[in-house]
């Protein structure tokens, strides 16, 4: 939907089996990193997780984002397991999961700041993941950390009818 109605498209997903699903399947996506600059009027996918997601500064060009899930830690790493339950112990479970999955939350935002950083150019991010919304374990924890003067320019849609809706506006408008 989104490469349809401006094919400006940096798609950003939270592993490597998810970024190399979408390159193969989705005909106009090309793997960022293999480029040296992110061109206007192309579509790329990047892992958000990887080396190459720290140099996105090079999709400034790019119009649309699109951030697929959440970046979440692997759970099943050693060290992972170590400060969680050294976070548990000391600030008590919820909290301790609200400290965790706060690195997923400021991984996609440092995205979304990356490509945005052309201001004179518009940009539509869309985070595609209803835990941006609303997370069991993280309550509204992103849409309360929006900044006020961006609350009027956040929408939220719940399939895929309203978001080319709201694209279209956006774009069009």
């Amino acid at each position: 939907t989104m490469l349809e109605i401006n094919p400006s498209l940096l798609v950003s997903c939270c592993n490597q089996y998810e970024a190399d699903q979408m390159a193969e399947n989705v005909p106009g996506l090309e793997k960022a990193e293999e480029y040296e600059n992110l061109l206007q009027g192309q579509g790329y996918v990047i892992n958000i997780r990887t080396k190459h997601a720290r140099s996105t500064n090079k999709a400034s060009k790019v119009k649309n984002c699109l951030v697929v899930g959440l970046p979440l830690p692997d759970y099943s790493d050693f060290y992972f397991k170590q400060r969680k339950e050294f976070l548990e112990k000391k600030y008590g479970k919820s909290h301790a999961g609200k400290i965790l999955n706060r690195k997923a939350i400021d991984v996609a935002v440092q995205l979304m700041g990356r490509i945005t950083r052309d201001l004179d150019s518009q940009k539509a991010i869309v985070l595609a993941d209803r835990r941006y919304e609303k997370d069991f374990f993280l309550g509204n924890f992103y849409f309360n950390t929006i900044p006020a003067y961006l609350k009027p320019f956040t929408k939220i849609v719940k399939n895929t009818g309203e978001l080319k809706r709201e694209l279209s506006s956006f774009w069009n408008g």
